[in-house]
């Protein structure tokens, strides 16, 4: 018999999700080790490109995502006073990139699952004797600096980023870039908006709602509609 252990970090990973379907209906005996009490029931959204989808028809789950996600049409890309710099041409592409929250992809990858497959508040050091572990645990994995110690450390990259949702509702994604920050947008399928903020400068002390208003105020629409839509202190703002 075949065993793999794919662990899982606090907040369950899609890779590994994945991972342990295409593995459990291809024979492995699969058990998945989950740190947290169960799944999220919030959380951002993220986009779905034609090559991810096509590895989610491998899985069988292909067109449930698509039911699931948002269609997005093209984007823009504009400056932080309005103009435009130019056009994502999504529209393009074989099929549409489809927006689709967090928790519900999650929810689909574990329904796919054989019941018992995924062992809630286990963390590494419950890792038994198997064939293979994945070490699905995200960029601060434990099982890799165990493995492989300080080699692969994480390093800073010179910013940070804010992510969540807004109450706003746009009709089209984008970007505008800045100097030195970005503030990215994308329609969900539910009206709201999701959108992350990236700023290239020094951690600072607190990175509140007040913080990531003052880094991006002034910014052109749809920035300030979105961020009147966020409010502090919510599971996604």
């Amino acid at each position: 018999m075949r065993w793999v252990r794919c662990r899982g970090p606090r907040v369950p990973r899609i890779g590994g999700l994945a991972a342990a379907v295409g593995l459990q209906e291809r024979g492995w005996d699969v058990t998945v080790l989950e740190r947290s009490a169960a799944l999220p029931e919030t959380g951002t959204a993220l986009g779905i490109w034609p090559q991810a989808l096509g590895a989610l028809d491998g899985l069988g789950l292909g067109d449930a995502v698509r039911a699931a996600g948002r269609a997005q049409e093209d984007g823009v890309v504009l400056r932080p006073d309005g103009s435009r710099i130019g056009t994502l041409r999504v529209g393009r592409m074989r099929e549409p990139v489809r927006l689709i929250m967090r928790p519900v992809l999650l929810g689909l990858l574990y329904g796919r699952l054989a019941p018992g497959t995924v062992r809630f508040g286990h963390s590494a050091e419950d890792v038994p004797e198997a064939d293979v572990v994945i070490a699905a645990d995200g960029i601060r994995s434990r099982i890799r600096e165990r493995l492989l110690g300080e080699r692969y450390a994480l390093r800073p990259a010179g910013g940070h980023v804010w992510r969540g949702t807004s109450s706003a509702s746009i009709a089209t994604g984008g970007e505008v870039w800045g100097r030195g920050r970005k503030f990215g947008f994308t329609p969900q399928a539910d009206g709201l908006t999701n959108f992350y903020a990236v700023r290239y400068a020094p951690m600072p002390e607190t990175a509140d709602i007040g913080e990531l208003r003052e880094a991006f105020g002034g910014w052109c629409d749809p920035v300030t509609a979105v961020l009147d839509g966020v409010r502090p202190g919510g599971p996604d703002g």
